[in-house]
């Protein structure tokens, strides 16, 4: 039998990375490159990162670096020793891309940063993940995942009003920036296809998590002066909360009168029944009054119960589920997600699925994670005897890396809609078909419509109509990409589904994003965000760990996670193109691209049967890790010690190192035993600073720290605004706000340096349709009249 085929086979990539960039590298390997793991001889601190399976430590036995570092090889080479150098620079020359996560400068130092493996291999894409990016005033400053989300505006605004913000639990920075780190990757080498040459790709972890924030900090202070404060204890709508049942919780969102009566034709109780809160604004107003009856409802039945009631009704309905739970999920099970990886030490394991489905060149485990040095000797040898392979493309060529590359956007909300803005901001062709009838979202929330489409245009058809889905196809005919992020089946009754679609275009890539897929038990549930945070388990363990269930988790992480990674698998599946011949359908099922970012969790509690609870801000393998209260009002800082350097250099900077002897705080099991008390020390001194103080003085000492910063501060961020990232645009129905920038930065084929507004509603009508479709002047008028084009 054949050996299926892969959409990234063709490449060879080194991974350096030690900590932020593992992700980018994982996901490349899930998409089928050859990912080599360049490693210290004593593995490096990814291989120290717990949890360890049966809480034993070894090389080998990290849940954290088996989920980061799974389809990958595993090579040892000392960095610092000379003639390892000289064997990593051999291997570089017959790379594709390299992959590294160190401080700015550091490698470069040692003879293998960017100039120096572009002498060896002008033809290598060398993407580089940190904290801050490689240029800027805060570019040699030290980070982790709390730094990235302190920094960014997605810390401050999650929490109880009074008490500490709580930070997304399950490093999100590492997985959004880590993604943002392979489409940039891919990017670079698409665009290689036609300059023959590599570059520099430079992902700050800092401006991939601002760009991925459901604040919208630049757009929304920009458009509105707002700042998303945190939500604490306050009552949303009725009908949109965590509700109790007899036997645990259950997520709601009915935002919309037709689901409202739904849920009141259920309820049956004659206060709701009352036309007054079929309004939105009425159901804000008075929430407490229809949440204590809604409350005693859902406390009537169990969970199950509940879920299924409401979602056998067409309600957004989901359980709070742990991982134990997720684990169980029939959704998650009826797909067949989880995969079974036989580890050569841990023996067979059930790993976490993939984000997307590829119906040509589906991910797969080929191998689970390498044991260190694996494969040192078989790598080493092949160097020896490989040609350097040569790259497609030799005439030097101007413009983005996605120039030439059309896509036709059916999305609407979040997810699809930062999907196909992340291409359009790198150069691809995006028309946004809307219409009266089924594009309701331009009126959003202050800047969000702007932030998730500039830089595409819009025509106007209705999909309802025959002859509008008869313009689509012809416009797929001429079209590389199709995305839309409609329930199942919604496509296939437009009769524009991928099969349809094929027949007129065989090369068209479809990428549809449901938000539980589009087979098995879960294809027609109503989902958004907050139900796939809920489904997810990720919604649980989102809260100090005196937060109750109702009120943690209040944030939405699927959309932009989703979101990129749908970007990511077009790009895969446009290198792929030229590979098999022809397109596919890829599908991201919205809570297995977010439980898959979960698999840390998933694996402690397969591994070691221990489901995961909520611990604020703190880890198990750092301390101090915390944020802290300083001067002002409302006003924090983030600390981070993950060695004892940065623990000293702490000490240091207060003026107590003396701390760093003392018996309670000598080592990290210590520290993490007497977090508490280390706590009360530190806040004793941060109370009496502000923010910026603390971030500068231990930056500078070298502790890794930063401000928790609202929206206002990301806004007027200067490192920010110094890379570019802060954009001025003239938005054609705001009027002058900026948006963010570019979350990628390539050194030879940068995305758009200048971005439009919003696009205007229809405004690409006479192009699509004069100049693409060739309509004529009747043709176009009669189409018009018959409300085909809306």
């Amino acid at each position: 039998m054949a050996q299926e085929q892969t959409a990234l086979g063709t490449f060879r990539i080194l991974d350096l990375a030690q900590g932020l960039g593992q992700y980018a590298t994982r996901l490349l390997a899930d998409l089928g490159a050859e990912v080599v793991r360049v490693e210290p001889p004593n593995g490096g601190t990814a291989r120290r990162a717990s949890p360890f399976a049966g809480d034993l430590p070894g090389p080998n036995r990290s849940l954290a670096f088996l989920h980061l570092n799974a389809n990958k090889r595993s090579v040892v080479l000392d960095v610092e020793d000379e003639d390892d150098r000289t064997r990593l620079l051999h291997l570089a020359s017959g790379a594709d891309a390299l992959v590294e996560d160190f401080s700015p400068g550091y490698l470069e130092e040692l003879g293998l940063g960017y100039p120096q493996i572009q002498d060896a291999n002008p033809a290598v894409v060398y993407t580089s993940v940190t904290p801050f990016g490689q240029v800027g005033p805060h570019a040699r400053m030290q980070g982790s995942d709390l730094i990235a989300q302190a920094m960014s505006d997605w810390l401050w605004n999650v929490g109880d009003e009074g008490d500490h913000p709580c930070a997304a639990p399950g490093d999100p920075g590492m997985h959004i920036g880590g993604t943002h780190g392979a489409l940039g990757t891919l990017l670079a080498l698409y665009a290689r296809r036609r300059t023959g040459r590599g570059q520099h790709v430079d992902v700050s972890v800092q401006e991939a998590m601002t760009a991925s924030a459901s604040s919208f900090p630049i757009g929304r202070f920009s458009a509105a002066t707002q700042i998303m404060r945190r939500m604490g204890s306050d009552t949303n709508a009725a009908g949109v909360n965590c509700y109790p049942c007899s036997d645990g919780y259950a997520q709601m969102n009915i935002h919309f009168a037709q689901l409202w009566q739904k849920l009141v034709e259920w309820i049956d109780h004659p206060v709701l029944k009352d036309p007054y809160w079929l309004s939105i604004e009425a159901r804000s107003e008075s929430a407490d009054v229809a949440e204590e009856i809604i409350k005693e409802f859902t406390a009537s039945m169990t969970t199950e119960e509940f879920v299924s009631g409401g979602r056998s009704r067409g309600l957004p309905v989901a359980p709070v589920n742990t991982f134990s739970d997720v684990r169980r999920s029939p959704v998650l099970l009826g797909r067949n997600w989880f995969k079974d990886v036989v580890h050569p030490e841990l023996r067979e394991i059930s790993m976490p699925g993939f984000p997307w489905t590829m119906s040509a060149t589906p991910p797969r485990y080929f191998r689970s994670g390498p044991l260190l040095g694996e494969h040192t000797e078989d790598v080493l040898q092949a160097a020896g005897t490989d040609a350097h392979r040569p790259v497609a493309g030799v005439e030097r060529q101007e413009g983005p890396p996605l120039k030439g590359v059309r896509v036709i956007d059916l999305t609407r909300a979040w997810a699809g809609p930062f999907c196909t803005r992340l291409l359009a901001d790198y150069g691809a062709e995006v028309i946004k078909i809307e219409s009266g009838k089924f594009d309701t979202q331009r009126e959003g929330r202050a800047g969000t419509y702007t932030e998730l489409n500039r830089n595409k245009v819009s025509i106007t058809i209705d999909l309802h109509h025959p002859e509008g889905q008869a313009l689509v196809k012809r416009l797929a005919e001429q079209s590389d990409v199709l995305v839309n992020n409609y329930r199942p089946g919604t496509l296939e009754r437009f009769n524009l589904g991928y099969e349809d679609l094929r027949k007129v275009n065989p090369n068209i890539i479809v990428l549809s994003m449901p938000g539980y897929g589009s087979t098995g038990p879960g294809r027609l549930f109503a989902s958004h965000g907050a139900q796939l945070m809920a489904d997810s388990g990720m919604y649980y363990i989102w809260g100090q760990p005196h937060t109750p269930v109702e009120r943690r988790g209040r944030a939405a992480i699927p959309d932009f996670l989703g979101g990129a990674q749908g970007a990511l698998a077009v790009t895969a599946a446009l290198h792929a193109r030229d590979t098999i011949g022809a397109g596919q359908e890829i599908e991201i099922a919205q809570l297995e691209a977010l439980v898959a970012a979960l698999g840390v969790g998933l694996l402690d509690s397969s591994v070691n049967s221990r489901d995961w609870e909520p611990s604020g801000n703190r880890k198990t393998d750092a301390a101090p890790y915390d944020v802290y209260a300083c001067r002002g009002r409302d006003a924090y800082c983030a600390i981070t010690c993950v060695t004892d350097d940065q623990w000293e250099a702490l000490c240091r900077a207060m003026g107590a190192a003396h701390l760093a002897n003392d018996a309670r705080f000598g080592s990290l099991a210590d520290r993490t035993e007497n977090a508490d008390a280390l706590d009360e020390i530190i806040t004793a001194w941060t109370s009496d600073l502000t923010p910026r103080q603390v971030m500068y003085l231990l930056q500078k000492e070298g502790a890794p720290a930063a401000v928790v910063q609202t929206g206002e501060d990301v806004y007027f961020d200067v490192h920010l605004r110094e890379r570019g990232f802060v954009v001025p645009v003239d938005d054609p129905e705001s009027g002058p706000m900026a948006v963010t920038g570019l979350s990628i930065h390539l050194s030879e084929t940068p995305g758009r340096r200048e971005m439009a507004g919003r696009p205007v509603f229809g405004g690409a009508n006479d192009y699509v349709f004069g100049t693409l479709l060739k309509l004529t002047s009747e043709e176009r008028r009669r189409l018009e009249e018959a409300e085909a084009i809306a």
